[in-house]
């Protein structure tokens, strides 16, 4: 059944219509060859685990961290996220999940996994599989149909697995009850906050500079650089000698006759007459009055868009006689859509109910749904299968490059041999721009996740094909000091500021924690109290805003424990907080609050009898992990 599934593959068309790339691949990526052997970085009950499967999820985690945080992300952001371990735990999981559904029996039948890849959006077109999309999709991620299905059936094997573990997961009714308690208590607090004091240090001393300088010098490292070989592949250089048949613009006309299309819609002006909401039966009344006075004087021959600027309460359509503009169906509140569709050109409604008020409607134009012409999309076709003919050759052509790249393991000689220009970067930090290329970003991903001499697979970035190779690496390098003075001497202040005021706050602290009053401390210091007001666990606490850190510290504040043991860090200062008042929800708990208060708990009951049920899984499973080769 799988077998026929990839049967006939299809024509040019659909092979053009596969620019774009396929969501459904994105943890398979299109990844770089190293040009090495390609080690095993862990071994599942003997199973490897190869040092590309690991490359490939390192990258989709670094991408997802990078649309994240976006220019925020940093190196040391970076390290404290510590993706290469949460990859290679992301992978030893899977293939534990594997050898356990396996273990227990789960199976995956041909029916279930046609049915599933049949489902995949990326392999459908005209609402529906498509046998040569399919096999087209997979010749591009260059990933055969049988590495894929198997791919897909332990997806489906593990989410088996998944679903019956999620199944043991029960909420009783004391339980939600109790949660619901527990996440709407809300706190009143008292604090003050020691900032650090931006007034002027005395410089360090020598002495004290160095020393700073030597103990942070992981801080002051130069970013690492490296410089790339690369060749381009763009779209725009097939164009000018691509000529198109008049039988594949036919076709494509054909197979998509639904793009074409062009559905029902009016020209139409409205005089608007609003009405609140909640406007009590006066103001509609007067309102109603005022529509009609209006309707009957168009209808005894006043011009409408003279009336529409006199009389409109909206403003920007009444300046212009009441203009609306063009529209289809689905585009406007219901009563108007069926009022103004119901009308012929010239002719003008009576007052229309609305939920914004009253309206009498003109149309001045309207157009029946029709299909464009195979003559009136001849154009649009044209281009379109233009651009999409000159992507894939250049596509081709740059396949064809990283094919010869196999054999000579140096772009400067399959330049050579193809008689393209070479293009080089000189030494470049990450995301540092480079000539031509549109996104720098890209570029530097790539080049940045080859090893030595290693050559990447065809990348597509910003809209063109390339191939890079890594022509020399720059390490991080610590500066000598006096390269980096004036940088150090500001790090070591701003240190030096949050030292003290850290150590104001936990004097402060424990003169309180002594039987000292909070105002009157406050006030000899020169620092203004502030009151939290009541919040919740999940919500922002007054001034100081959303911040969970500090607001698990304050809830485990009591009338018995009014004080914290530490003060308390935030990206602003170090917070002093006091207890004043706490309060825990009253009375019966409403139903829907219930229910939702059920699910969520349920959520989360299952997240923890999964972490329980993997621990448990990988504390019985043989796992072995080389970690010199990710280094």
């Amino acid at each position: 059944m799988l077998t026929s599934m990839r049967e006939n593959a299809g024509s040019f068309i659909i092979k053009l219509l596969l620019g774009a790339i396929v969501v459904v691949f994105v943890l398979w990526g299109v990844g770089t060859n190293q040009k090495s052997s390609n080690p095993e970085v862990a071994r599942v009950e003997g199973q490897p685990i190869s040092y590309a499967d690991y490359a490939q999820a390192y990258q989709q985690l670094l991408d997802n961290v990078r649309r994240q945080f976006g220019s925020n992300l940093d190196e040391d952001t970076l390290g404290l996220l510590n993706l290469k371990e949460q990859a290679l735990n992301q992978l030893i999981d899977r293939a534990v999940l594997i050898k356990e559904s396996q273990t227990m029996g789960f199976r995956v039948s041909d029916e279930e996994l046609a049915a599933h890849i049949r489902g995949i959006p990326a392999f459908q077109s005209a609402g529906g599989f498509d046998r040569s999309q399919y096999d087209r999709v997979l010749t591009q991620f260059r990933m055969t149909p049988e590495a894929f299905e198997a791919s897909q059936r332990n997806d489906l094997l593990i989410q088996k697995l998944s679903d019956i573990i999620a199944r043991t997961a029960k909420v009783s009714e004391g339980e939600a009850a109790d949660w619901y308690r527990w996440q709407n208590a809300t706190l009143n607090v008292e604090y003050v906050i020691f900032e650090p004091d931006q007034t002027a240090i005395i410089d360090p001393t020598d002495d004290e500079l160095k020393t700073y300088f030597d103990t942070h010098q992981e801080r002051f490292k130069t970013p690492p650089k490296r410089s790339a070989h690369y060749l381009v592949f763009r779209p725009e250089e097939h164009r000018a000698g691509l000529t198109l048949a008049a039988e594949d613009v036919a076709a494509y006309y054909d197979e998509h006759i639904d793009e074409f299309e062009v559905e029902e819609s009016v020209e139409a002006r409205h005089i608007l007459f609003k009405v609140d909401k909640d406007a009590d039966q006066a103001a509609v009344d007067a309102a109603r009055a005022r529509a009609e006075d209006i309707y009957n004087q168009i209808k005894a021959g006043g011009d409408f868009a003279a009336l529409a600027q006199a009389h409109s309460d909206e403003a920007a359509t009444g300046a212009k006689g009441g203009y609306l503009g063009t529209f289809g169906r689905g585009q406007m509140v219901k009563p108007f859509e069926e009022a103004a569709f119901a009308l012929t050109p010239g002719e003008v409604s009576p007052p229309v109910r609305s939920e914004f008020g009253f309206h009498i409607i003109k149309i001045d134009q309207k157009t029946p749904a029709r299909t464009r012409t195979l003559a009136e999309a001849e154009d649009k076709i044209r281009g379109q299968l233009t651009d999409r003919r000159a992507r894939l050759l250049a596509l081709e052509a740059a396949e064809a490059a990283y094919d010869l790249s196999y054999e000579s393991e140096n772009l400067e000689t399959v330049a050579a041999e193809l008689g393209r220009a070479l293009q080089t970067t000189g030494m470049i930090t990450r995301n540092q721009p480079v000539e031509g290329v549109s996104d720098p970003t890209a570029f530097g991903r790539v080049l940045f996740d080859l090893n030595t001499d290693g050559i990447s697979e065809v990348q597509e970035i910003g809209g063109a094909f390339f191939v890079i190779q890594v022509q020399a690496i720059e390490t991080p390098q610590v500066p000598a000091l006096e390269t980096v003075r004036a940088r150090v001497v500001a790090d070591w202040k701003q240190e030096l500021r949050w030292e003290q005021a850290e150590n104001q706050a936990k004097a402060f602290l424990l003169a309180l924690k002594e039987g000292g009053e909070m105002e009157a401390l406050s006030k000899e210091k020169g620092l203004e109290v502030k009151t939290s007001g009541f919040f919740k666990r999940n919500e922002g606490i007054g001034a100081i805003g959303y911040q969970p850190e500090i607001a698990a510290a304050t809830f485990g504040l009591s009338r018995e424990n009014p004080l914290p043991e530490n003060p308390i860090r935030s990206s602003s200062g170090f917070y002093v907080f006091h207890f004043l008042e706490r309060r825990e929800p009253e009375g019966r708990i409403d139903q829907t609050q219930m229910d939702q208060t059920r699910t969520q708990l349920l959520e989360l009951k299952r997240r923890q009898l999964f972490d329980d049920w993997m621990a448990a899984a990988k504390g019985r499973t043989d796992i072995q992990i080389d970690r010199s080769v990710l280094e």
